[in-house]
């Protein structure tokens, strides 16, 4: 499905956004119009992914996002993207302020600073309480709004933004893709088989892998590794990890006990252990196993 966000034709003319450089130009509108995009400003995306997406190399694009975050306009944290002035520069109707809360409310505790879960029955309220907390940990501010049309408000224009069209906008070169819609064809096709396991075997390795007795990989769990496939890793990669991350000496010291089926889909994690080795030396070749 195709979603809009609003862009301020003022930051061409905005003195930090001029002082980026091209593929920093590209990253940072890249994060503001990508599909993960939500909201709230605050989505879970992997550096593989924005790598793939816009052509710009891992490394580049760590240093890029260690920059914006020196400059309080975008944070890297667990995996997950913040753009600390997302919501002060959209326009949203009360089902979207609900949309925006429910996603918050979704977040790991750690991400949104507060324990409680935000109840929507009371959108004003709630939509305060989001601001409060955000506000706090990542510099977001609420925005002035004028219930009534203001016919002298600045005309801001909505994109709805492709990484091929933010190409144009800052000269940058993307790899050659599928024309559009064998593109959908070719995801249509392979999606089912992609985003399938087999949970049981999946949970049977985990277990014999790390010498823990979990019972159960729980619906939110499940649709976090459908995601890592959806960014682009593989089931490989994710028997890997299993496989590599509970002989490392860390996690041998500490007995497994972070090894759980949610820590082993996470895209840092996935990152960190899939290639990792044993005594960090030699590869470890991770067993195949039917999903």
């Amino acid at each position: 499905m195709s979603k809009s966000r609003t862009i301020q034709t003022k930051m061409w003319t905005d003195t930090w956004f001029e002082g980026l450089d091209v593929s920093q130009k590209l990253l940072f509108i890249y994060l503001l119009t990508n599909d993960k995009t939500n909201m709230l400003g605050i989505y879970e995306i992997s550096i593989r992914k924005m790598s793939f997406d816009t052509g710009i190399d891992k490394d580049t694009i760590n240093k890029t996002l260690e920059q914006f975050k020196k400059d309080d306009k975008i944070f890297y944290k667990e995996s997950h993207i913040i753009i600390s002035n997302f919501l002060k520069n959209q326009s949203y109707n009360p089902n979207m302020k609900k949309s925006a809360i429910n996603t918050f409310n979704e977040l790991p505790n750690s991400l949104k600073g507060l324990d409680k879960v935000l109840d929507t029955s009371d959108i004003s309220k709630a939509w305060v309480s989001l601001y409060e907390s955000l506000g706090k940990a990542y510099l977001m501010l609420p925005k002035i709004e004028v219930e009534a049309k203001d016919e002298t408000k600045p005309e801001i224009e909505i994109y709805n933004t492709t990484p091929a069209e933010a190409e144009e906008c800052v000269n940058h070169s993307f790899k050659n893709q599928s024309p559009p819609q064998e593109k959908e064809k070719e995801k249509s096709s392979a999606k089912k088989e992609k985003e399938t396991f087999d949970w049981d075997k999946l949970l049977e390795f985990i277990n014999n892998n790390t010498g823990r007795s979990f019972k159960v990989i729980n619906k939110a769990v499940r649709s976090k590794y459908k995601a890592r496939l959806r960014d682009g890793y593989t089931k490989d990669d994710i028997i890997s990890v299993i496989t590599n991350a509970p002989k490392t000496e860390f996690h041998k010291e500490n007995n497994c006990q972070y090894c759980t089926p949610e820590y082993f889909s996470r895209a840092d994690i996935i990152d960190k252990y899939s290639e990792v080795t044993k005594n960090d030396s030699e590869t470890t070749v991770a067993p195949k196993m039917n999903t």
